[in-house]
């Protein structure tokens, strides 16, 4: 069977968990039946056979089955099954699946480990029939060990047969015993978490019902012979004695077995032959002298070339005796502080006893947290948890035994906001105006990770050509208190730098001697006093002198400030209204309030190219099919959050005005050409109005090709429109 119809196949075998899911509260541990120590009678001795009670339930539905222990009668007699457990427990209650004929057990006892049975429990089973479910009696837990269970069942129960499928025994272990909970490290796996074969598959209890491939237990991604490991970490460190392996597929791999420490060393404590035979699940249980110190996990070595299957295991506990883990402390943590509404980070937390089950927690609560050693930790950080400024707490959780909650440490969120450039303003010369070394190049986080000549840095027309400058603007509007410039070649350049107000006026924030040094990728960073006005871009004066044989180029820069709270924009009017129906494409002077420079016209409610001229004006460009018609428009502007909105909607019409209709006669027409054509050389004197159009004496529609004036190059224009239509 290949590992996709494997995948696809275990989801229709019956699953551990389904039983697992009709089970009472936990105890201190639970454990299935692993070897029958006695029965009355039995159908079968396989099929129908008391071994079928056996590991973990494997009926798939109610009713006849010989995966589960049938008496040898159907009625008129009194049976019994007794079961023995792996590790023997205070017992204080049963779990029993039954099959088919529930509500059948009449009374139960648990043998000692001395050989004595002693009855624990007598009663009526309520379990009603037509459905697997789960018996659960339970007692006061005994004062003896119990290494077995008989169960005795009465065959006159029902008309059919009655039948056990699995027995599980609860109680408190003499040691310490608790199943794997934490993946700390692995070589390799077959898939990546949560996927079938992955390492976490081999936390928890057991859910491989039957030997062979299974996506339940983890495989290493390779099975030809090499070594493979993989490391298990457990929630209470304990003086360790012993491990159970669960070996599901390949049995009989294990090569070497170390104990984790709470301090992250790790120690031999088993090497050897693992005798576990293939064929049916095993349990392979080493021991060894229990340890001095405390332990945390294991690492489990394994032998790929042991068998031409894929060696997998399905779960693993420790064994051992409590210790109770020391509560953890923080000596430092990094970062101490970040920007807001930064990336998602990592942050280091360092420490002592901090074990693999530790969780870093922020403001109380944990956050995603991955052991590095006994002295470190690393959390999780998402963007959300830093999008507004003020102090935070740091702590370390380690759950009991022991454990508790660490000092606390402190982390900052800054009221500064760091971004990168995201728009091209301008420069005064460009070694090329788009693609490699254009403006567009400085935009973004920094791409460049080698010093040298690189196009997609922004550099100048030529070399030593004295002052130039490279102006960028920003998504987010900000009082300014700091730039950096990522300088990638012939560092050491900048002369100057200026911001840019939303008024569109320069204001010279820093001028002087640029220390970076040329040979070395350089951010040239600096701090000034936080701008009483709003800045949306910046202007960097580069010294093309500095290095007069090479070039300049600029791959980033980061504008640091406070950033201001973002109105719903407003429209008070337009530039021009009503626009011209049949027009050219053109561009609309849209007037208002509280535009940004991520504001957008949107023109019936679809976005049009917008840009931004100042926090009172924004430029929109229009297409010829936008004014082909005469239609009332509704026109908003939208800026994206944090803040803005959408603007009330402000009303423009399209026509009923023609463009080009000299003659006002509400058509296009040759005559409209000649018209315009002796308006444009003088013959009839018109001026133009501020906003384009021909003075208001003359028809509206007379208007220049968008220069403000009407010329012979209009009056061509008109003349081809009105002949062909285009």
């Amino acid at each position: 069977m290949t590992r996709i119809s494997q995948m696809l196949a275990r989801l229709l075998l019956p699953s551990a968990a389904l039983w697992l899911a009709l089970v009472s509260p936990a105890h201190a541990w639970e454990e299935w039946a692993n070897r029958v120590i006695g029965f009355s009678s039995e159908y079968g001795t396989t099929e129908f056979g008391s071994v079928q009670a056996l590991d973990l339930p494997d009926t798939a539905s109610y009713g006849d089955s010989p995966l589960a222990w049938t008496p040898a009668n159907m009625s008129g007699t009194q049976e019994f099954l007794t079961l023995g457990f792996r590790e023997p427990l205070h017992a204080d209650g049963a779990i029993i699946v039954e099959s088919s004929g529930n509500g059948y057990v009449t009374s139960i006892e648990a043998l000692d480990t001395g050989g004595v049975y002693h009855t624990v429990w007598a009663g009526t089973d309520p379990t009603q029939p037509d459905s697997i479910l789960s018996f659960h009696p339970t007692w006061a837990a005994t004062s003896y060990l119990a290494q077995g269970l008989r169960i005795r069942v009465d065959t006159n129960h029902s008309a059919g047969w009655e039948e056990i499928d699995a027995v599980k025994m609860t109680g408190a272990p003499a040691d310490t015993l608790q199943w794997a909970s934490k993946v700390i490290a692995v070589s390799s796996e077959y898939s990546s978490p949560p996927e079938p074969f992955s390492s976490i598959q081999a936390l928890g209890e057991p859910n491989a019902v039957k030997y062979g491939d299974n996506g339940n237990a983890w495989t290493p991604a390779e099975n030809g012979g090499s070594q493979e490991y993989i490391t298990l970490g457990f929630a209470a460190p304990v003086t360790a004695s012993g491990a159970v392996i669960r070996e599901s597929n390949g049995n009989g791999f294990v090569t070497r077995i170390d104990a984790l420490d709470t301090g992250g060393a790790y120690h031999q404590v088993w090497s050897g032959a693992d005798t576990t035979p293939p064929g049916a699940i095993g349990w392979f249980a080493p021991t060894w002298t229990p340890t001095t110190y405390a332990v945390q996990g294991l690492r489990i070595t394994v032998d790929t070339g042991h068998d031409s299957a894929w060696e997998e295991i399905d779960a693993v506990y420790l064994r051992g005796q409590a210790t109770g883990a020391s509560a953890p402390a923080i000596a430092n943590i990094s970062p101490t502080n970040v920007f807001r509404e930064g990336p998602d980070l990592v942050l280091t937390v360092n420490g002592t006893n901090l074990l693999s089950t530790t969780v870093v927690r922020l403001n109380g609560s944990d956050r995603p947290t991955t052991w590095v050693s006994g002295t470190q930790l690393r959390a999780a950080i998402a963007a959300a948890d830093i999008a507004s400024p003020g102090p935070l707490s740091i702590t370390a959780y380690t759950p009991p035994p022991g454990g508790g909650t660490s000092n606390s440490a402190a982390f900052t969120v800054s009221p500064d906001l760091v971004q990168w450039a995201s728009m091209a303003l301008g420069s005064s010369s460009s070694f090329n105006p788009a693609g490699p070394y254009s403006p567009a190049q400085a935009l973004g986080p920094p791409d460049i990770l080698a010093y040298g000549d690189s196009s997609n840095a922004w550099t100048v027309e030529r070399q030593n050509s004295g002052l130039q400058y490279l102006t960028l603007g920003y998504n987010r509007l900000v009082l300014a208190d700091g730039l950096t410039v990522r300088e990638t070649n012939a560092t050491g350049f900048v002369k100057a730098v200026d911001v840019l107000d939303t008024d569109g006026a320069y204001h010279t924030i820093w001028t002087g001697s640029d220390p970076s040094a040329p040979g070395a990728i350089a951010e040239f960073s600096f701090e000034f006093t936080q701008t009483a006005y709003v800045v949306r871009g910046i202007r960097v004066w580069v010294d093309t002198g500095r290095s007069p044989a090479d070039w300049p180029e600029i791959d980033a820069v980061q504008l640091k400030g406070i950033p201001i709270a973002v109105p719903v924009p407003s429209i008070t009017g337009f530039g021009r209204s009503p626009l011209l129906k049949g027009g050219l494409a053109c561009t609309l002077v849209v007037n208002g309030s509280g535009f940004t420079p991520t504001s957008v016209l949107r023109w019936n409610g679809a976005d049009r190219p917008t840009t931004f001229v100042k926090t009172t004006q924004l430029l929109a460009s229009l297409s010829a099919a936008d004014v082909a018609a005469a239609a009332a428009i509704s026109v908003t502007v939208a800026t994206p959050p944090p803040g803005g909105g959408v603007s009330p909607a402000a009303a423009l019409s399209v026509g009923p005005a023609v463009w080009g209709d000299a003659n006002g006669d509400s058509s296009l027409t040759v005559a409209d050409a000649r018209e315009s054509l002796r308006i444009a050389a003088g013959l009839v004197k018109r001026s133009a109005s501020s906003a384009g159009d021909v003075a208001p004496e003359y028809p509206q529609s007379a208007i220049g090709y968008g220069d403000g004036r009407l010329d012979v190059l209009d009056a061509i224009r008109i003349l081809r429109r009105a002949l062909t239509g285009s």
